[in-house]
């Protein structure tokens, strides 16, 4: 034991602690009155039970905060401190470690304060109380005593109206210390709490969009906006949130606008509107506004709130709200008329039990329509044009894709947006900023040369840390777009012929080919030396070509001198040529980061910088990569097919993307063995099949006409004239060439299901599946039957592989022998796609019997082979969906016939190919002889 005065501590809590600490502890202690000493005792045995490390650091700090706050103070601490330990051990750690830190920080009303609003946190939320405590120096460090004693005070005020408000209101604060005075941080936290009394549940999302919204509206308007979301108090629990949290954005359309004043009045009665005919629509039709306004306007966006109402009230809310969801894309597509246009259509036209997936996009009617209604010129149309064209101006070839083709955080539902990585140009899906159609197609043209230009004259030069750094300062990245856009705009239109005629055109004849779009000097007000720099930057473009690096170069000493408005002058002004695009540094350095890592020669360093910060970007490297698999992997041919969606009862339009690769010639070893092993079986199969190949020619006796007299149907007509009786008719032999008219595709199921290996033999179940295949192609080639040979297996919807070992047409060469060793298990067994794209194949081939003999080891899987309507694995969606392949199949005059090993698949194979169409062995061994059984019954 450890005597202080008459208090006693036990020795074991101390120990840990260094003589320096444990000496600086008992000099604290001693002298103190005796019933602040047992409450410093009885405090430290209460967080030494909660945590031994906790006990540790509470005898560490307590001579410090001791030391640092008034007597009343400490004891407050002290209480508190009780009350926090008696929560989790990982918070009240926090909480001591933090103390000493916020007292030394701020005066001993804000500690105090401070430490009743984490014990308070504490009773709703301990993660939330374990950040509060372990961010809390970090934000009252920023601010002065004044300013932390206003945010202390409102914020534990806040805490008892809605504690998510609190939290919110300190995780924003480092975002508003340097951008509001003493007067309206005030404003701001008292508008929160006002929120946070009415509406708790939605109050928190008012401060997380608070900073943006103050960015782009100002502090002028908060008042405003916060009135407006007291129109939407009649609405459900989350629809409030909703307008907060998209208020920034809309704030930002301000501009194209007639302006902030009454608008988020008008916005909120919309969204009430919606709201009130159905909460989820409301949601989304605060959600989604920000991207519908950037191809609508605010009077259009009334009409289509009318257009919401219609569909809720004449079909359902949940129609209403995927109509509200897919807008943004539909807009890709459609102006306001025709969008109203196409919902007339669905309401009228389309089946009610169909409407939802019409609304949904997800159905082959609501895309027949929008492709009927849409008007403009479209990137499909003119995709070839563009590459002769530019082909034909630099010799080289270009990877175009469409801007569809990228995540939507990229494109932003631009309509006339266009960028470029690495690897491709990414060109709008459509354009209609002309009424002719060869002003479009010029425009596309200007785009195409402008965003090649960025290559071609060394945009992409920069090293992949400086376009880490564009990527990651948003003012450098725009103020250097706008000087390198002008800058390779110039060496363009010199370098091609035509060029500055076009873009002259595109930008309504303003004299580009005079200025190049250079920076205007006078409207800058910039200061004599930066005009310099700048003018000296233009000399050194007209007469070197300038570079890349020296653009940025420029554009980092101008960012440090420039004013504010300056900025916004170069970055909203004149920067916003039709043609120009966006360079997107983000998609640029991801580019450039996988082409390192695949060991493309497009990336200009080998060493790479981490990868950008969030979740979004290995996702986005992900799609760059298989965009780099399509353009380089030899793909025969991609097609893309329906998918039965039985929750929707209609297809979703071409849902699935299957590939057809042919496989290389790898290696013959497996058929030779295949051909030992199964040396019996194969002489017995091809003596069967030759008593089955037809004659060449058959005789037809007593025909009308015919090559030859029938001299026995001559005989018996005079017999039977001489007997009085009427002879038959029918006099010449026919002679007519007969053959077996039988085609039969195998298909192969190759997921990795089938690499589990056989325990009697050692062989894989693709093992036996490509020795029955073996097999039968030795004895069809006997047969003179026409046959061809695929595999399949699947990695979502989009990655549908269709592996071809044989085709109809081809002869059973060496070479294609050889291809059977490339039959790899991968993936899943998405059946449905790859058995319409065989029986596509099947329908080319000229035959009076079709069969299409599926070799498979169980049900259909894929991980994105649902509906979509739930998250939980749906067996009936992709089983239904290949059912109903199978029935599309059999239309087609092509007969599947399916042979599993799967012993407990009776259930669903009756329900999927009937209860004749299929058969299970339970013998993997036995694949071989049932396959050649099952192969005479179908033909014979």
């Amino acid at each position: 034991m450890v005597w202080v005065g008459n208090a006693e501590i036990n020795d074991s809590m101390l120990k840990s602690l260094k003589d320096d600490e444990r000496e600086s502890l008992m000099e604290y202690l001693t002298g103190l009155p005796e019933e602040r000493v047992g409450l410093i005792i009885k405090t430290g045995e209460v967080f030494h039970k909660s945590s031994t490390v906790n006990g540790i650091w509470f005898w560490r700090i307590v001579p410090e905060v001791g030391r640092e706050v008034p007597a009343d103070v400490f004891e407050v601490w002290l209480k508190e401190g009780l009350r926090i330990s008696r929560g989790e051990w990982e918070c009240a750690l926090s909480f001591l470690k933090a103390s000493p830190e916020v007292a030394g920080r701020t005066g001993p009303d804000v500690f105090a304060d401070w430490t009743g609003v984490g014990r308070e946190l504490l009773r709703y939320s301990s993660r939330e109380a374990n950040w509060y405590f372990k961010n809390s120096e970090y934000i009252l460090g920023l601010l002065n005593e004044e300013k932390q004693r206003l945010l202390i005070k409102w914020t534990s005020q806040i805490i008892v109206k809605s504690w998510q408000a609190a939290v919110a209101a300190l995780k924003v604060w480092p975002e508003i210390a340097g951008a509001l005075d003493m007067e309206e941080m005030a404003q701001l936290l008292k508008t929160g709490y006002r929120l946070a009394g009415e509406l708790p549940d939605d109050a928190g999302e008012f401060f997380l969009a608070a900073p943006m919204f103050i960015r782009h509206a100002g502090i002028d308007h908060l008042d405003r906006w916060a009135e407006a979301a007291y129109l939407l108090k009649e609405c459900r629990r989350g629809v409030t949130g909703k307008y907060f949290a998209a208020s920034p954005a809309v704030a930002e359309t301000a501009k194209k606008a007639p302006g902030l004043t009454g608008l988020f009045e008008k916005w909120a009665l919309l969204g009430r509107r919606a709201a009130l005919a159905d909460s989820r629509a409301g949601e989304a039709f605060f959600e989604v506004t920000p991207q519908a306004l950037k191809n609508l306007s605010w009077d259009e966006l009334e009409a289509w709130v009318d257009l919401i109402l219609q569909v809720s009230t004449d079909h359902s809310g949940a129609g209403a709200c995927d109509f509200i969801l897919n807008t943004p894309e539909l807009l890709q597509q459609l102006d306001a008329g025709e969008l109203a246009d196409w919902v007339r259509y669905g309401l009228e036209t389309i089946e009610q039990d169909k409407r939802l997936a019409y609304f949904a996009l997800k159905s082959q009617e609501s895309r027949d329509a929008v492709s009927r209604l849409r008007s403009g010129l479209f990137l499909e149309a003119i995709r070839k044009v563009l590459l002769i064209y530019f082909e034909g101006l630099t010799g080289e070839q270009v990877i175009i894709r469409n801007t569809s083709d990228l995540p939507g955080k990229i494109h932003e539902d631009d309509r006339l947006f266009g960028t470029l990585d690495t690897r491709r140009i990414y060109l709008p899906d459509m354009l209609r900023s002309y009424d002719e159609e060869r002003e479009n197609l010029r425009l596309y043209r200007v785009m195409l040369m402008h965003l090649t230009s960025h290559r071609t004259f060394g945009t992409l030069d920069l090293t992949p840390e400086e376009m880490w750094e564009l990527a990651q300062n948003r003012k450098l990245g725009q103020l250097f777009e706008y000087i390198e856009d002008n800058r390779v705009d110039y060496l363009a239109m010199q370098h091609y012929p035509g060029l500055s005629r076009d873009m002259g055109i595109v930008t309504d004849k303003n004299n580009v080919a005079d200025s190049a779009g250079y920076l205007d000097l006078e409207k800058l007000l910039v200061t004599p030396e930066v005009k310099a720099d700048m003018e000296g930057f233009r000399e050194n473009v007209v007469e070197n070509g300038a570079s890349a690096a020296e653009s940025l170069s420029l554009a980092r000493r101008m960012l440090l001198v420039l004013e504010t408005q300056q900025l916004d002058y170069l970055i909203d002004g004149p920067k916003n040529h039709i043609f120009r695009g966006r360079l997107r540094y983000d998609l640029i350095y991801t580019s450039m980061k996988l082409d390192a890592e695949i060991g493309g020669q497009a990336s200009p360093a080998n060493e790479i910088v981490p990868d950008l910060p969030g979740e979004f970007y290995p996702k986005l490297k992900k799609l760059l990569q298989k965009y780099h698999e399509d353009e380089e992997n030899p793909y025969r041919m991609t097609a893309y097919y329906d998918e039965w969606d039985r929750t929707l009862n209609d297809y979703k339009k071409d849902w699935c993307r299957v590939r057809e690769i042919v496989l290389k010639p790898s290696t013959g070893r497996f058929v030779t063995r295949a051909l030992e092993e199964h040396r019996g079986m194969i002489n017995t199969l091809k003596r069967y099949f030759g008593m089955l190949r037809p004659d060449r020619v058959q005789k037809y006796g007593r025909r009308e006409d015919g090559e030859d007299i029938d001299i026995d149907a001559v005989i018996e007509a005079m017999v039977e004239i001489k007997a009085g009786v009427a002879p038959e008719t029918g006099f010449y032999i026919r002679r007519d060439k007969r053959e077996r008219d039988v085609a039969v595709g195998f298909l192969l199921d190759l997921s990795y299901s089938t690499e589990e290996v056989i325990s009697q033999t050692g062989k894989t179940l693709l093992d036996v599946e490509t020795e029955s295949v073996v097999v039968m192609a030795e004895a069809l080639e006997v047969l003179g039957d026409k046959y061809a040979i695929y595999g399949f297996n699947s990695d979502s919807r989009d990655k549908v592989n269709f592996y071809v070992v044989k085709d109809f047409e081809e002869p059973y060469t060496v070479e294609v022998k050889q291809r059977y060793g490339g039959l790899k298990s991968y993936g899943m067994t998405r059946l449905a796609a790859a058995t319409r794209h065989a029986v596509s194949k099947m329908q080319e081939v000229r035959s009076a019997i079709k069969i299409l003999i599926i070799l498979s080891d169980g049900r259909p899987f894929d991980f994105d082979y649902t509906s979509g309507m739930t998250k939980d694995y749906e067996p009936l969606y992709p089983e239904s969906d290949t059912r109903m392949a199978l029935r599309e199949a059999k239309m087609k005059g092509v007969n599947p016939f399916c042979i599993t090993v799967d012993t407990k698949g009776q259930e669903y194979m009756d329900f999927i190919f009937g209860n004749v169409n299929y058969i299970i062995i339970d013998d993997v061994n036995a694949l071989p002889t049932k396959l050649t059984e099952t192969y005479k019954n179908l033909t014979t």
